[in-house]
């Protein structure tokens, strides 16, 4: 894959940490037990069965503590801040770069390089280019977990069959679609805009088209000056266009992602596009198997006539990632959990529950292991997309201080419903903190 990393941050908003790793410890844990923290949505199904399959033989067993995706960076930030206590997970679930970067720095999560070296498989087993999101100074923090993400334009071929639509193949044929589903009563976009990070998904794709990866690199290392450019503004301008023009409907700020509302929506044939990273495939499999077999359609965001950017680069996130937290008991334990990620059992679930392993041998285990075609045929259309990207640039939010996160996020949210204008909302990312 030619993949370029750019260091951006992980999706959702996180603040500032204050973490204890010196003090003193506390109620000492299970001798003979790892936990594991991850977030609870649908995709932890192939976490449990990866511990039930570690579980058989390990002398040290591990438990997998599932936190509900929204409540989970919240609740991850209130037991990691002191990384010593009993409430500490041993392992936990993990985004590149801002909350990797973070952790690592803290001196809270472990360097995994000792490992890699002693079993160059923990390391040689993952596709060079996602394993290396998670490195922070020179060294590795984190083994992917999940599938590859990167953002996909999500459709149900039904709905625009049935309104003599066909599948977009430039920005101005996806908008003439948008206006006749309008004017058919259907919301166009289903957006769970009550997370906030799923509007982030339209700002990361329509900028990388329209200013190109290293402009946009530049505005989340901390630049200033790229947010007024007239690239930026055009950016801008087409975002706004389309929430005039009622594309995402009227209550997309109230609707959520993370309880299913949004995804429902293409779902039940109430809105024609969604724009989501390839996880949405597995939960769309998951909440709704004959839709995702029959109608459920996908592609790359289609190309902006006349801008700058290449509109077969991707972005959305890497992959996610397990840490491990440094004063663990049992760090042999966790790495050998952490092995389990790369073995056959474990890719194997992975492609059948509809998701791209990071690991070297999953392209050709597809047909080895996917007897559901429409399964395979989204993950071999994603293997593709990703072999044809000349670049996969990290979903952003600033990744040069992780307190300026919420406030972008905020910042995006209030010009995406009209509630500040295109020059405040300028004003206020060239004000984000910068250290």
């Amino acid at each position: 894959m030619k993949m370029k990393r750019f260091v951006a941050a992980a999706i959702a908003a996180v603040s500032c940490l204050s973490f204890a790793a010196c003090g003193s410890d506390t109620a000492s844990k299970d001798e003979n037990v790892i936990h594991i923290m991850s977030s609870g949505d649908s995709s932890a199904n192939m976490e449990r069965a990866l511990v039930d399959e570690y579980n058989k033989t390990a002398d040290v067993k591990a438990v997998l503590d599932l936190v509900t995706s929204a409540d989970y960076q919240n609740k991850l930030q209130t037991v990691m801040s002191n990384p010593k206590s009993d409430s500490a997970p041993d392992i936990f679930f993990n985004w590149a770069d801002a909350l990797m970067i973070q952790y690592a720095r803290a001196d809270v999560s472990a360097p995994l390089d000792e490992y890699m070296e002693k079993d160059p498989e923990l390391k040689d087993n993952f596709l060079p280019s996602i394993l290396d999101a998670a490195k922070v100074d020179g060294k590795y923090y984190g083994i992917p977990v999940r599938g590859v993400q990167p953002i996909v334009l999500f459709y149900n071929k039904k709905v625009l069959s049935d309104n003599g639509i066909e599948a977009p193949t430039t920005f101005d044929e996806f908008c003439d679609a948008c206006e006749k589903l309008k004017s058919a009563g259907l919301t166009p976009i289903a957006l769970g805009g009550g997370d906030q990070w799923p509007t982030l998904n339209w700002y990361s794709v329509i900028y990388q088209q329209v200013m190109g990866n290293d402009d946009v690199q530049k505005m989340m290392d901390g630049g200033v000056d790229e947010w007024s450019s007239p690239k930026s503004k055009k950016a801008l301008e087409i975002i706004r266009d389309m929430v005039e023009k009622g594309y995402f409907g009227t209550t997309y700020d109230s609707v959520k992602h993370t309880d299913g509302a949004a995804p429902a929506l293409l779902e039940q044939g109430k809105a024609g596009f969604e724009l989501m990273g390839s996880f949405g495939y597995s939960g769309h499999k998951a909440a709704a198997p004959e839709f995702t077999n029959d109608d459920l359609g996908y592609m790359v965001f289609p190309p902006i006539d006349g801008v700058k950017g290449d509109a077969k680069d991707l972005v959305g996130n890497p992959c996610n990632y397990f840490s491990m937290n440094k004063y663990t008991k049992h760090p042999e334990a966790c790495v050998e959990f952490l092995k389990m990620l790369y073995s056959d059992k474990c890719v194997e679930d992975q492609l059948k529950a509809g998701n791209l392993p990071a690991t070297t041998n999953a392209s050709e285990m597809v047909e080895k292991v996917v007897d559901n075609a429409s399964d395979g045929a989204f993950l071999e259309w994603e293997s593709q997309a990703l072999t044809d990207a000349p670049h996969f640039m990290i979903t952003w939010t600033p990744n040069h201080v992780s307190s300026s996160s919420q406030p972008m996020l905020d910042g995006m949210q209030q010009y995406f419903n009209g509630s500040i204008d295109m020059g405040t909302f300028i004003d206020e990312m060239k004000a984000l903190p910068t250290e």
